[in-house]
């Protein structure tokens, strides 16, 4: 079933969802802003999604969860929610993005700044990763005042306040390092004064406990599960699934364990590893030639564990795009319509829009092609 931009159907002896996707100018509210993150979907998308097709205190689950758009929609509107991802920085925002930090959260977070403050402003510098050229990568100043950053926040012994911190460093990473952008991998002169990295680093902690004063008068008391794993080999949690809404790779389209390499060395982890595991990716695609079977195996994978734990009758929504390989375009509703099938899917319907319109490419070369963004349903 296939239905129009602005509405699509809905189970029977229910109203029909409409969507305008023109109309949704806010997508910045509560907590969605507080670290950049390319190709988000708009928020209203799952929260519309979340509130037709499950109920107050029912599991949400999203398996690429990236920047965790969907954990926060869920939270928002009384749903628990398990959100899965191989990237450790994705990872890190969902998790701050869905904690509301305490009174006593707010007051160590003020501290940590005097210290962190007091430490750049005498010319304090302690360890900073090794790794082939950080310094083309990092001015020496910036090092230092991240430096500062890095060690005072891993001192901190609250958990989620170390996450927020740290999600604050990585929000302005590409700032204050050599990094053109967050879609783009090259290394530019920056004209980067002392205690930039303070200035922007303070600033933004003010706006994210801002962000999260409103996350704290808005969101329910449920539950947010973010798992840092391969949802083909995580050991998914033993509740039942009722709702599931996610929005994939695309394939060949970004390299997220590239665009966040530097930012993964600065907080300890191995972009290596999850170079290895991300799948869609142009690394593989692109640099390594492979064709569209290495994004479909573990996708099937993904959709075949997914449905052990889905309660039957309940719904995998997925919002992908067209791709391009080899030159050619990739019609996706029609890939996942075979995976889905294969593992006892029902397609309910589809609702597609333009790529180009509500969605940055990120392969320039093929910016005049045709690609659509699917809404996929599917109820199991």
């Amino acid at each position: 079933m296939q239905t129009n931009l602005n509405n699509f159907g809905s189970e029977e002896g229910h109203d029909v969802i409409r969507l305008d996707l023109d109309s949704y100018t806010d997508t910045t509210y509560s907590t969605h802003n507080i670290h950049p993150y390319p190709a988000k979907f708009i928020p209203q998308i799952p929260r519309e999604i979340i509130s037709k097709y499950s109920a107050e205190d029912e599991w949400v689950l999203d398996p690429f969860c990236g920047s965790g758009t969907t954990l926060l929609e869920a939270k928002l509107n009384g749903r628990n929610a398990i959100g899965i991802d191989v990237n450790p920085i994705s990872c890190l925002i969902s998790r701050t993005k869905t904690t509301a930090l305490t009174n006593r959260d707010r007051e160590i977070v003020e501290k940590l700044l005097s210290v962190i403050q007091e430490d750049i402003q005498s010319g304090e510098h302690y360890d900073t990763p090794e790794y082939y050229n950080v310094d083309y990568w990092v001015q020496e100043h910036v090092q230092s005042e991240l430096s500062v950053i890095k060690h005072q926040v891993e001192k901190c012994d609250v958990e989620r306040v170390r996450d927020f911190m740290f999600t604050a460093m990585s929000a302005i990473f590409t700032k204050v390092s050599n990094q053109e952008s967050d879609t783009r991998y090259k290394s530019i002169d920056k004209d980067i004064g002392q205690y930039e990295v303070w200035s922007q680093f303070s600033n933004h902690v003010s706006e994210m406990l801002q962000q999260n004063r409103e996350l704290k008068n808005l969101c329910t008391d449920s539950d947010t599960l973010v798992l840092n794993e391969d949802i083909q080999d995580v050991n998914m949690p033993e509740q039942p699934i009722d709702l599931v809404v996610t929005s994939p790779p695309y394939p060949n389209s970004y390299d997220y364990y590239l665009y966040h390499k530097h930012r993964m060395f600065w907080l300890g982890f191995n972009p290596k590893d999850v170079q290895e595991k991300e799948f869609g990716s142009r690394y593989k695609h692109n640099d390594r030639g492979e064709g569209l079977e290495t994004y479909i195996v573990p996708m099937e994978n993904a959709v075949q564990k997914i449905a052990n734990k889905l309660r039957k009758g309940r719904r995998f929504v997925v919002v992908v795009g067209d791709a391009i390989l080899d030159g050619e375009l990739i019609e996706m509703n029609v890939v996942l319509d075979n995976i889905f099938d294969k593992f006892g899917y029902e397609k309910e319907f589809e609702f597609r829009f333009d790529q180009r319109k509500y969605t940055r490419s990120f392969t320039p070369n093929y910016r005049k092609m045709k690609k659509n963004s699917y809404l996929l349903v599917y109820r199991l």
